[in-house]
């Protein structure tokens, strides 16, 4: 604390604490498995799956080997060590927590060939999204909104042209038009949409209609915040 008061430093990935680090990872999933962390399953899964209950009972009914086999999937999704073989093995699985997750790892894996913001394309970028591209074109069609969405995001970011329109009239029907919204799966396609909207220029009306949408009351300025970014992008005339 005395040298880097501020924490700007990340210091998770340094040898000298590696030992500490295993340490408290140790103890973090120890917690997670004791108390049923739910942060493994994204907000709009989770409050669907939790309907007429509440997302901490949920969790509660999970039975333990179940919450073992996805927190499993969501280390391994995040653990740049797993192969593509077992990433790819996950987006197959029966329960679509493991598939999201197996479909995050596959963003994951793309982003890390595209610099260090995960925009600039690569050899290794075409390579390994030429290889794992049926897969992708498997999982938009998948029956978890939140996969699809995972896997529409991978065509817009790192696909052709065809990809790009694949992946945004995927996301545009997952927003419910002319009535409230379901405000967490709005705000994840939004993302979605606004990690390649300079890309979108040819749906520029379509998406600048987003602005004419209603939202529930929680989460509105990000929302909003997102509907500006994406209109600011397809507007830009480079």
């Amino acid at each position: 604390m005395k040298q880097t008061p501020f924490e700007m430093n990340n210091l998770v990935h340094l040898d000298l604490y590696q030992v500490k680090r295993n340490e408290l990872r140790i103890v973090l999933r120890n917690n997670q498995r004791e108390i049923r962390d739910i942060q493994i399953f994204p907000e709009a899964m989770l409050l669907r799956r939790s309907k007429g209950t509440t997302p901490y009972d949920f969790g509660q009914t999970l039975k333990q080997e179940d919450y073992d086999r996805f927190l499993h999937a969501a280390e391994s999704a995040t653990n740049r060590k797993t192969g593509l073989k077992e990433i790819i093995a996950l987006t197959n699985d029966s329960e679509e927590v493991v598939r999201y997750w197996g479909s995050i790892g596959l963003l994951l894996r793309l982003a890390d060939t595209a610099g260090s913001d995960g925009t600039q394309l690569s050899a290794a970028t075409e390579k390994l999204y030429a290889e794992i591209r049926p897969v992708v074109l498997k999982l938009r069609e998948d029956s978890s909104p939140n996969v699809k969405i995972v896997a529409s995001e991978i065509l817009g970011r790192f696909g052709t042209e065809s990809d790009v329109d694949l992946a945004v009239k995927n996301l545009l029907i997952l927003i419910p038009h002319g009535k409230e919204t379901d405000t967490p799966l709005t705000q994840t396609v939004l993302a979605a949409i606004d990690s390649f909207a300079s890309r979108l220029k040819q749906y520029r009306s379509e998406l600048e209609a987003l602005q004419n949408m209603k939202f529930s009351t929680r989460s509105t300025a990000t929302v909003e915040s997102l509907i500006h970014s994406i209109c600011r992008q397809v507007s830009k005339d480079h």
